[in-house]
C-alpha cells in the first residue's frame, strides 16, 4: 500500500490553502496502474480541516504490534506553529 501527503492542497488555479490531505492507495489500485497514478483513484483521502500543514510528513510502522503497518502524520503548523503528529491505526 502506499500513502501520499499533499500538505498544501490546492486546485490548478488557487493558492495553496495549507489544508492538507493524505491519499491512500492499497496495492490493488496501483497493481492496476499504468506508469501514472491520480488523485482520484485513491482508495482513501484523509483531509485536514485546518490550515496545520497536514500531511508534510507521513510515516507507516506498526505501533500497536498487530502486524498491520499503523499511519503516522505531521501537521507541522497546528496551534500555531505548536505542531502534532497525528496515527490512524490500521484495522
Amino acid at each position: 500500500d502506499l500513502a501520499i501527503g499533499a500538505p498544501d492542497m490546492v486546485d490548478y488555479d488557487d493558492e495553496p490553502s495549507d489544508e492538507g490531505q493524505v491519499f491512500i492507495f492499497t496495492g490493488s489500485d496501483l497493481s492496476v496502474a499504468a506508469s501514472e497514478v491520480d488523485s482520484d483513484e485513491a482508495s482513501a483521502v484523509i483531509t485536514s480541516t485546518d490550515t496545520d500543514g497536514f500531511g508534510r510528513t507521513v510515516v507507516a510502522g506498526d505501533m500497536d504490534g498487530d502486524g498491520h503497518d499503523d499511519l503516522f502524520v505531521a501537521a507541522p503548523r497546528y496551534e500555531d506553529q505548536e505542531g502534532k503528529v497525528m496515527l490512524f491505526i490500521s484495522p
